[in-house]
């Protein structure tokens, strides 16, 4: 419902070269609620980077590139996906966009999980260190997840503790049980 009764404050917006601001602002609310439906698309994803860049917003453009790569990786396509998701880290560090920027990681960690514990298992512990410092539920749950994951996999296993001390979001607690 909150997508429709933006669509077209997003429409008209968008046609006026003048409103970068507010374009950028009912931008992030109606692509955040079309998230939230699953109906999010790799074209919206980009609009929103390029809004949120002709405003000035650098948070705005972390997350955004955070949506795209993760759009990306979703469509199958790995490399873009994780270039995309390295140049997160990257530009979230930047504007100090402390949980884009461990969500990236822990997006990261995830993707490189086939291709080398190592660097998977480095990004997970720097998701969860970034994550502790930004003090979002949602990141430091997913790079708990994530490094768990990770230190299973390397016979990290007296390091994972149990998953009931790691004051996890809900969606991660059943794959944080599944891991210990």
């Amino acid at each position: 419902a909150a997508a429709d009764l933006l669509e077209p404050y997003r429409a008209r917006l968008g046609e006026i070269p003048d409103a970068p601001d507010a374009y950028a602002q009912v931008l992030r609310a109606y692509t955040g609620a079309l998230g939230r439906l699953g109906t999010f698309s790799y074209e919206l994803a980009l609009e929103a980077v390029k809004a949120a860049e002709r405003a000035g917003d650098g948070p705005a453009v972390a997350r955004g590139l955070a949506n795209l790569a993760v759009q990306t990786l979703q469509r199958g396509n790995q490399l873009v996906g994780t270039m995309l998701l390295e140049q997160t880290v990257v530009f979230a560090r930047e504007v100090h966009n402390l949980p884009i920027e461990g969500h990236a990681l822990a997006t990261l960690s995830a993707t490189r999980y086939g291709e080398g514990l190592v660097q998977s298992l480095d990004d997970a512990r720097n998701a969860v260190e970034v994550t502790a410092r930004a003090g979002n539920l949602d990141a430091a749950s997913l790079a708990r997840v994530a490094l768990a994951g990770v230190q299973w996999a390397v016979g990290e296993w007296d390091q994972l503790g149990a998953p009931d001390q790691w004051d996890l979001h809900a969606d991660d607690e059943s794959q944080a049980h599944a891991v210990a």
